[in-house]
């Protein structure tokens, strides 16, 4: 079996549409078995929310933004990870004529981070996609009626660059803070302060690589509110 098969993904906040082009798996009407093996970082059970099904709400072809996303090959499963059974979805795509728009994985509070298909081919285990390049995006409001505000932390060791956009929402000037730590439980300070007037946008980058990263927002008044985009890229 062809093991060269790229897979997308393009991610929407709670949802992510993943994509990989059926053709390029080789005897694909032979495969007995097929799934997709997550890697995802969020709350302990919490992959217990994360659900699949055949798209037909996006017009794939449509989006400028599908990216490549890692496929590590997953032989045991950790805690944040999750294998789902598309074998139905799979043969639908393949062997039905239905229009291969990709699947929808409702991921819940988790924020996926690794994709790999798998698939059971005459009795062996196959995993027919292959490592490349990947693009994750989440943005979420981040406010407070106290002079401090903090963001959910990131799970940033697999990234090779990460963002932060932020937009102050407010009325009042308001200083931006990269926090790292090594297990999410120690913060730091990074070097760098972002001070943002009201009704304005910066950039500010992590200057040291830590594992787990978060934004602190702080300000002399009380009442922040900010919108924070986080965006990174994944490269083997």
């Amino acid at each position: 079996m062809k093991n060269c098969v790229p897979i997308y993904m393009a991610k929407f906040n709670k949802e992510a549409l993943i994509y990989f082009e059926v053709d390029e798996v080789e005897d694909a009407d032979m495969v007995e078995a097929a799934y997709l093996l997550l890697k995802a970082n969020g709350k302990r059970n919490s992959t217990k929310e994360i659900q699949c099904y055949i798209n037909n709400k996006i017009d794939v072809k449509s989006l400028n933004n599908l990216y490549t996303i890692f496929s590590n090959k997953c032989s045991c499963l950790c805690e944040n990870s999750v294998a789902l059974d598309i074998t139905e979805d799979f043969y639908l795509l393949t062997c039905s004529g239905v229009t291969n728009n990709g699947l929808i994985v409702e991921c819940g509070d988790n924020d996926i981070y690794s994709c790999q298909l798998q698939v059971v081919y005459r009795g062996e285990i196959i995993y027919p996609s292959c490592t490349c390049m990947g693009f994750f995006e989440k943005n979420l409001i981040l406010s407070s009626f106290k002079d401090k505000a903090i963001s959910p932390y990131f799970f940033t060791a697999t990234c090779s660059s990460i963002t932060f956009s932020i937009h102050n929402m407010g009325e009042h000037p308001v200083s931006v803070n990269v926090q790292n730590s090594p297990d999410a439980k120690l913060f730091v300070n990074d070097t760098h302060t972002l001070v943002l007037l009201p009704n304005e946008t910066g950039l500010i980058i992590p200057y040291n690589f830590t594992k787990y990263t978060r934004i602190v927002v702080t300000s002399e008044n009380k009442c922040i509110i900010t919108k924070l985009w986080y965006q990174t890229q994944l490269i083997r």
